[in-house]
């Protein structure tokens, strides 16, 4: 009987062995895979966060590039009224000399 005893209680403390190390084994399968979720997590952080400031980076080279746009429109537009300035003080000076010359035509006929 002892001995009968002595088996069983052989085979429990192998059976408890076998348990805890599976359990252990959970254990660190767990851990690895909490270490990988954080890994995970903080890198999807990093790239989000990195993409994020790519964005905003985009968004301030477009307004720059809009402004630009905006300066060089102005620009345009300042340099077409002086054109057409231009434009009209070159009638306005053929039509002085035109003016000048038939009344040079007035005197010369007179």
């Amino acid at each position: 009987k002892g001995d009968k005893l002595q088996q069983l209680e052989s085979k429990m403390e192998d059976a408890t062995k076998a348990c805890k190390a599976e359990v252990n084994m959970k254990i660190q399968n767990m851990n690895d895979l909490e270490l990988k979720l954080d890994t995970a997590e903080k890198s999807s952080f990093l790239k989000e966060r990195d993409l994020v400031e790519t964005l905003k980076t985009q968004a301030t080279q477009l307004k720059t590039k809009g402004e630009e746009v905006d300066s060089v429109k102005e620009e345009l537009s300042s340099l077409e009224e002086l054109h057409k300035e231009q434009i009209q003080a070159s009638a306005e000076m053929a039509e002085a000399h035109k003016t000048a010359i038939e009344e040079k035509g007035d005197k010369l006929q007179q």
